[in-house]
């Protein structure tokens, strides 16, 4: 076991000796910059100056990133004091553990013995002292000592080597920094395998990363280490997604299967994880909680209704032919999901559909059948082949048709951002470290949605964003789209003259908003009445289906989708610029008589 041998308290107090130095030494030289400047003014000339100048303003520099540098290390010491006590405590309380197995082990054998002997079992009665896996208490007594251990080993290896890296990062900082003295590369610091423990224990017992002990471990142990080691799954958990690619691809295949089938609802919606494994994960989450509900008789509940809704989804994203993916599921009373048709690992167009009011996970079928349709007019405009993959994302708790007026129900699009800022976030790290291609990423969101995405563009970096029937962005997110974060030109946006429910939500709100295609707002709008020939949208939607008399923004052959597609694409300066409110109806309250809505 990795022991902290270091000197936790004396790296403190020499960083706080060595910030006291530097201090003085700062005070001196700040002292003899001031007495330079007080020199007889006969020293202040054109040729005297520029010649005295240069010998103390390097010293008065030097040693004020001296006493920075100094600051900054008895931070960083004053930390690492605090969290090697904490690994020294529970080290202390591993090795007691140990000296209680070790002292404790014989007993509990012997009582076996006698137990099995008084029960008559003739192999036990000549055992004069059986093995501790033989005796099902100490085997569990000490696989938890073994897994526990190896948590500690690895966790404090991490956070030696984040103390070196945060020292380090002094050293090597900004232009000009102090170097400070070369430090090693920490490793375990110190070993300690208590004599008389089991060989396999003892093996355990080294100051390595969990992946390098995982590699040790027999298929069962490592099942029981992510089905019940709260510590190991509460690391994974706060990974970065950077590190958490990385540790998973240091696993084998079959240990990353034992942790899909173990540990299903965090390996599925872990940033960093592959999505195609992240899919498999959530697959199996999702049949193991339908089977689970069925069998307490809950098959009537919102949640199971929702979840068979999510499964109808992959089937008809299968079906397609597009290949589909379950990236996001989070059960409760409402679940939340995201399905991407395509593939996200690989793919290099990538858009984020965000649907609007009163969508929930049940509404997962008709998401996917837009997502479809997107990336069906995507591959007419790019040809066969098209690599590109469309996410049907019911990632926050949508707020019902109240909502285009209630201004308290901006919260929840505020809620909503933050979901898929972090899905976005995490999106681009995990591209960003798998080797492939940076994708072209947009956002295409339907009305409540719209305000999900402009408050998530605040903050995310995406490539283009498309608002459609937007019952207008509230003020507080944004004045315009200069406040976005998206290049500029590529915010787009459209409302058909017949989508009287996204004007109800820009006259009658509760709360300043805007139309996102009034021209001071600043997108580029383009019309989806069928001013090209193609299906005009008749109504808020965001989908009708077949129906050759309506039609919404997300459904096949209308205008919207094909102008939407060129946007996700990069080609949306290619579309005519129309659709403002005054381009729709001479009458600016004409479309809320003839509200229509699915």
């Amino acid at each position: 076991m990795a022991g902290v041998e270091d000197d936790a308290a004396g790296l403190a107090w020499a960083a706080q000796g060595y910030l006291t130095a530097i201090g003085d030494l700062e005070s001196r030289v700040a002292a003899a910059g001031r007495a330079w400047a007080d020199l007889p003014a006969v020293l202040d000339s054109p040729v005297v100056t520029p010649v005295l100048t240069p010998l103390m303003d390097p010293a008065v520099r030097l040693a004020g990133l001296l006493l920075e540098s100094a600051r900054r290390l008895h931070e960083v010491c004053v930390a690492a004091q605090r969290e090697l006590e904490f690994y020294r405590g529970q080290q202390a309380g591993l090795v007691e553990e140990i000296g209680r197995f070790r002292h404790e082990a014989p007993g509990f054998a012997a009582a076996e013995r006698e137990r099995r002997r008084a029960a008559g079992d003739a192999l036990w009665a000549a055992n004069l002292m059986p093995s501790f896996r033989e005796v099902s208490e100490l085997a569990g007594w000490e696989a938890s000592i073994r897994r526990r251990v190896a948590d500690h080993n690895a966790l404090l290896d991490a956070e030696l080597r984040s103390i070196a890296a945060r020292i380090r990062a002094i050293r090597d900082g900004e232009e000009g920094s102090v170097v400070l003295p070369e430090l090693g590369t920490p490793g375990a610091a110190g070993t300690l395998v208590n004599e008389g423990m089991p060989a396999v224990a003892a093996a355990a017992f080294t100051g390595v990363g969990i992946g390098a002990v995982l590699a040790e471990l027999s298929e069962a142990e490592v099942r029981a280490a992510f089905a019940g080691d709260a510590e190991l799954l509460d690391w994974i958990r706060h990974l970065h997604p950077a590190d958490a690619y990385h540790w998973w691809a240091g696993l084998s295949p079959a240990q990353r299967h034992v942790a899909i089938e173990a540990a299903p609802g965090l390996i599925g919606n872990l940033p960093g994880i592959p999505y195609t494994d992240r899919s498999r994960a959530n697959i199996i989450l999702l049949k193991q909680t339908l089977t689970d509900l069925a069998h307490r008789g809950l098959t009537e509940t919102d949640e199971y209704t929702a979840l068979k809704a999510v499964q109808k989804g992959l089937v008809r994203g299968a079906d397609g032919g597009l290949g589909c993916e379950l990236i996001l599921l989070k059960l409760g009373a409402q679940p939340l999901a995201a399905i991407s048709v395509g593939n996200l690992d690989t793919a290099k167009n990538v858009t984020f559909m965000v649907p609007g009011m009163a969508t929930k996970a049940d509404s997962m079928p008709a998401i996917v059948r837009a997502a479809e349709n997107l990336a069906q007019q995507q591959e007419k405009d790019l040809g066969a082949g098209m690599d590109s993959a469309v996410v049907a994302w019911i990632g926050y708790h949508a707020p019902g048709a109240n909502a285009v007026l209630d201004e308290a129900r901006s919260a929840n699009a505020v809620a909503g951002a933050r979901n898929l800022v972090a899905d976005l976030n995490g999106f681009q790290a995990t591209r960003a470290v798998n080797g492939s291609t940076t994708p072209n990423t947009s956002i295409v969101a339907h009305s409540y949605g719209t305000l999900v995405a402009a408050a998530a563009v605040k903050t995310a970096h995406v490539d283009h964003v498309v608002l459609e029937g937007s019952p207008g962005i509230p003020t507080s997110i944004a004045h315009t789209v200069a406040e976005l974060k998206v290049p500029k030109g590529e915010v787009f946006a459209t409302q058909a003259t017949n989508d009287g429910w996204a004007q109800v939500g820009q006259v009658l709100a509760l709360e300043a908003r805007r139309d996102p295609t009034d021209p001071l707002f600043g997108a580029h709008d383009f019309s989806s009445d069928g001013t090209d020939g193609s299906r005009p949208v008749t109504q808020h939607g965001p989908l009708i289906g077949k129906d050759p008399d309506r039609a919404s923004y997300w459904d096949a052959g209308t205008q919207s989708i094909a102008n939407t597609a060129k946007v996700t694409l990069g080609r949306g300066q290619d579309i005519p610029v129309e659709g403002a409110p005054l381009d729709r109806s001479p009458d600016p309250l004409g479309p809320m008589t003839k509200i229509g809505i699915k």
